[in-house]
């Protein structure tokens, strides 16, 4: 009977052994290089109060709305976004909270201020809003970003009677965009 479970308990034993060396023969223990799952260019992504699309990339050395150079000097990306807002609430969409983005795709950079906000969206109504990302000072025009959406969740908040609200943000996938040079298309 002793003979019997030992004999068992080894065959359990080599075919856990034999299972773990094949997933790591095969690679499925190293690192995956993408961490966020990839996402196609104009593909939507549930972030929580929204569904966003990043639709375009364009590079700006001048400012949109003057034509005159940045004064700071830094390139910009301006993000082309499709929103739409899955609430039932008119609600603000905060790019400086669930956008990063990265020429090089090892450093990333979020839209600062008023530059990522894309203003107040009404409940199930698609819109087109543009973006701006300050890339870091001394970057060139890449061919490419990497944007890396992150959504929210609806949860408790802590201020005092304010209630459930949208909150938190947590990386949920990357897109790469192709960027187009000033008033081009790519």
């Amino acid at each position: 009977m002793r003979h019997r479970v030992l004999v068992a308990l080894l065959t359990v034993a080599a075919l856990a052994l034999l299972a773990v060396g094949a997933t790591w023969l095969l690679g499925g223990f190293r690192p995956s290089s993408d961490p966020w799952p990839r996402v196609a260019v104009g593909h939507p992504v549930d972030v929580g109060q929204f569904d966003l699309a990043v639709t375009r990339a364009t590079m700006a050395s001048n400012d949109p709305s003057t034509g005159l150079p940045y004064a700071d000097g830094a390139l910009r990306v301006l993000l082309d976004l499709r929103l739409e807002n899955t609430t039932d609430a008119t609600a603000g969409y905060r790019g400086d909270l669930l956008l990063d983005v990265s020429a090089d795709g090892r450093t990333f950079v979020r839209p600062t201020g008023t530059d990522g906000y894309a203003g107040d969206l009404q409940p199930g109504l698609p819109e087109t809003r543009q973006i701006e990302v300050a890339l870091p000072k001394g970057s060139s025009a890449p061919d490419e970003v990497f944007v890396v959406l992150s959504a929210q969740s609806y949860e408790w908040n802590n201020m005092i009677n304010a209630g459930p609200d949208w909150g938190g943000s947590h990386r949920r996938n990357l897109v790469v965009v192709p960027v187009s040079p000033p008033g081009g298309s790519a």
